[in-house]
């Protein structure tokens, strides 16, 4: 549903299974420069990408949006921008 939505819009999603791909797919040159990923996902977790993206692709202009429903808690949000 958010796929679609997204191309109602007028984006180009670049729909990844886990954080291994999202990974992948932000290494390379077209790489989206907006990350909408889940805290709990396979592989790569979302904290963990977000921490990738900061210290592997400083020169990058990502943007991320955060999402879970499992964490709560001012831990959890620290977690989350670290």
């Amino acid at each position: 549903m958010l796929i679609s939505l997204l191309k109602e819009v007028g984006y180009e999603p670049f729909p990844c299974s886990n954080g291994d791909t999202a990974w992948e797919c932000l290494n390379r040159d077209s790489a989206p420069m907006i990350v909408l990923s889940d805290w709990r996902m396979p592989g790569i977790r979302g904290d963990a990408l977000c921490r990738l993206i900061r210290q592997e692709l400083p020169d990058k202009p990502v943007y991320i949006i955060l999402v879970t429903a499992a964490q709560s808690g001012v831990e959890s949000q620290i977690l989350g921008l670290n």
